[in-house]
C-alpha cells in the first residue's frame, strides 16, 4: 500500500494562501472532499495526484516510505493531526 504525506499538500496550500474551493475547482474535487482527505479520510491515488499537479508539488515529496514511517513513529505515542500542526 502506497502512503501519502498530506501534510506536504496542506503546505503548499497555505503556502500559496489558496483556499480548499480553489484547489477543489483546480484538481475537479469537492470543497467537503478536499477538507475529508485534509482531515485524514483516505483518497484514490488519483485524487493525490491530481492535488499534487495543482499546488504544483512533487510527488516524490508526497510519497512515504511505509518501512520508513514505522521505523520514525516507533515508541512515540499517538498525536492528532491539529496537535502536530501547533506543535509545528
Amino acid at each position: 500500500m502506497i502512503e501519502y504525506n498530506i501534510d506536504v499538500l496542506i503546505r503548499a496550500r497555505q503556502l500559496q494562501s489558496m483556499t480548499r474551493t480553489v484547489l477543489a475547482a483546480k484538481c475537479g474535487r469537492s470543497e467537503n472532499m478536499i477538507w475529508k482527505i485534509e482531515n485524514g479520510s483516505r483518497t484514490s491515488e488519483k485524487t493525490i495526484f491530481r492535488m499534487a499537479a495543482a499546488l504544483g508539488v512533487d510527488m516524490k515529496d508526497v510519497l512515504r516510505d511505509p518501512a520508513k514511517t514505522k521505523q520514525a513513529n516507533e515508541g512515540r505515542p499517538k498525536q492528532s493531526r491539529k496537535k502536530r500542526r501547533n506543535a509545528a
